[in-house]
């Protein structure tokens, strides 16, 4: 089993290629709501990546790095957009605004 860094970082840092913090937040609490949560993610190192592989969340920019969840690749990477993405299946993830024990 291969182990991966997936990345976010808030796109009022990155406009081009950031993602909303908010749209990460609401993933966070459907997380806490449901105790796990998917969500496609995007892969640049595709050809490498299997079902099974272990992915860490690295959070970049200002409040970074951290690493703020981790989880489980549970789909063969696809195009999407021009983009390369991957579903992953999340066993962790924290708001980076928010503190582990404030969630």
């Amino acid at each position: 089993m291969t182990s991966f860094l997936i990345t976010f970082k808030p796109s009022a840092e990155s406009p081009e290629r950031g993602w909303p913090l908010e749209d990460l937040q609401k993933l966070v609490h459907r997380f806490h709501r449901q105790g796990t949560v998917e969500d496609n993610w995007r892969f640049i190192n595709r050809k490498d990546v299997s079902t099974g592989d272990r992915v860490f969340l690295l959070l970049q920019g200002k409040g970074g790095p951290a690493i703020i969840g981790y989880g489980t690749v549970i789909g063969r990477p696809y195009k999407d957009q021009g983009t390369w993405s991957a579903s992953i299946r999340f066993d962790a993830l924290t708001d980076p605004k928010r503190g582990v024990g404030d969630q």
